[in-house]
């Protein structure tokens, strides 16, 4: 099986030379395709060694802070729209909670604030982890530099509306992102007769959930006015995020 931090340093050299601006249409594609499949046929590497093994990861549960209150906070529902795709395509669940703040088994300091609880084995969850980090960086920093390019959007009102609606492309092209890369691991488990390994990893994390949590209900979110032109700019910023270098290894710090 290929070393981890091959992998990694394999996928961030596709996806780095996808994202120059020099290079071709068809040859980004072409980039993209292959690490893509890099990261597929590493998460079945896995799975072959922990089937070979024996060996079986524990289903945890990890809490990712997505905002503190008494913050100003952007884009809230946009926040947890995002890390519901990331849990969801990592074979994760995610629940929205709120924490009031203390310390965490470990003795870290927990801040108060709307958290997503991401159940799953071990690994998958610290994916999320960093992907999330990684993920909900880009696309803040990405809606404030695109702001810049808006100076029509004179009113607060207009501002807010703009953004909801460039964050709410954004996650919807990375659940996009995503699916094709869980669409991929499915093909290669199947063409592997791992395919049942697979379904029955998520039927365990399914019956955890329902388990522990047997009256869950959906989030409402906020209604915003639809703005196909500021949908369309944060789809394209998320073609730019790195789904590949940290969708297999790398940090990224926490934000608030």
């Amino acid at each position: 099986m290929a070393d981890r931090e091959d992998v990694i340093r394999k996928v961030q050299a596709l996806w780095a030379r996808a994202d120059h601006p020099n290079t071709p249409s068809a040859e980004r594609e072409s980039c993209i395709a292959k690490a893509r499949d890099l990261m597929a046929k590493h998460y079945i590497d896995e799975l072959v060694l922990e089937k070979s093994s024996g060996t079986k990861e524990d289903i945890v549960l990890t809490d990712i802070r997505l905002f503190k209150f008494g913050a100003d906070t952007i884009v809230p529902d946009q926040r947890m729209k995002l890390g519901h795709y990331i849990a969801m395509h990592s074979r994760c669940r995610g629940i929205v909670t709120e924490l009031s703040g203390g310390l965490d088994i470990d003795g870290n300091a927990i801040h108060a604030g709307k958290y997503l609880r991401v159940i799953g084995f071990r690994s998958d969850t610290l994916a999320v982890r960093i992907m999330y980090n990684l993920l909900v960086s880009d696309m803040l920093e990405a809606v404030n530099d695109d702001l810049f390019d808006a100076p029509h959007l004179k009113s607060k009102k207009d501002r807010e509306n703009y953004m909801v609606n460039f964050c709410d492309g954004f996650a919807d092209r990375i659940n996009q992102r995503l699916a094709e890369i869980e669409h991929r691991i499915d093909v290669l488990a199947d063409e592997g007769s791992l395919l049942p390994v697979l379904a029955d990893k998520r039927s365990q994390v399914d019956k955890f959930v329902d388990d522990m949590y047997p009256s869950l209900h959906s989030v409402q979110t906020k209604r915003f006015v639809n703005d196909p032109n500021a949908k369309a700019r944060g789809a394209r910023a998320a073609e730019r995020s790195d789904v590949g270098a940290k969708r297999v290894g790398g940090s990224r710090k926490e934000l608030s």
